[in-house]
C-alpha cells in the first residue's frame, strides 16, 4: 500500500510543522501539496490535483496491476 511518508525524500519540502508538511506538488509544480505527518493523508490545495496522479508521479510502480512476488521453490506467492 502506498504511503506518501515513505517518499518524503523524493519531494521538495517547502515547510515542515508538527501539524503538516508542505511540499512542491509533483503534478502541477505549485508549493501547496499538504501532507498530514500523522496519518499520511495528502492533497494539493492549489489546483486540486488528483491524489492518484500525485501517487503515480511519485511512485510510477504503484500503477502496476501486479503484486510483488517472492519465489519459493518453483512457485511464486504474494508478499503482501
Amino acid at each position: 500500500m502506498f504511503d506518501i511518508r515513505d517518499y518524503l525524500d523524493s519531494l521538495d519540502i517547502v515547510e515542515q510543522r508538527t501539524s503538516f508538511i508542505a511540499a512542491k506538488c509533483p503534478v502541477c509544480g505549485d508549493n501547496n501539496l499538504k501532507i498530514n505527518p500523522k496519518t499520511g493523508a495528502y492533497r494539493c490545495w492549489t489546483t486540486g490535483c488528483e491524489t492518484a496522479k500525485i501517487r503515480d508521479t511519485i511512485n510510477p510502480a504503484s500503477k502496476s496491476p501486479f503484486q510483488k512476488v517472492s519465489r519459493v521453490g518453483s512457485t511464486y506467492r504474494d508478499w503482501e
